[in-house]
């Protein structure tokens, strides 16, 4: 497998899998308030990092849209329709990610 697509794979694992914890999370807690929300997710992670996480939220957003924007680049740059479909559907997150930002 080629370097380039083993990097894809991993970033888009990583943006994948913080964007499946917030929906799961945030569909099984819907009926709390945003904030009361978004505080008891925070406070599921370790000290260290929730404290990162509750100061610097946005970029941790920014650092997940980029992951997810080299991924679906990479995917898109392949010939393969796997690689395709994995590009566009990083893609499709890493503007999730963007829109979450703004």
């Amino acid at each position: 497998m080629k370097p380039k697509i083993i990097i894809a794979f991993a970033s888009l694992l990583i943006g994948l899998t913080a964007t499946l914890d917030w929906v799961v999370f945030s569909v099984n807690n819907g009926n709390l308030a945003f904030n009361d929300l978004k505080t008891q997710y925070i406070a599921r992670f370790p000290a260290a990092f929730a404290a990162f996480y509750a100061n610097n939220i946005g970029l941790v957003t920014f650092v997940l849209f980029l992951l997810l924007m080299i991924a679906g680049s990479l995917f898109l740059t392949e010939k393969r329709g796997l690689y395709k479909i994995l590009g566009t559907v990083a893609s499709v997150l890493g503007a999730w990610q963007l829109l979450s930002l703004m």
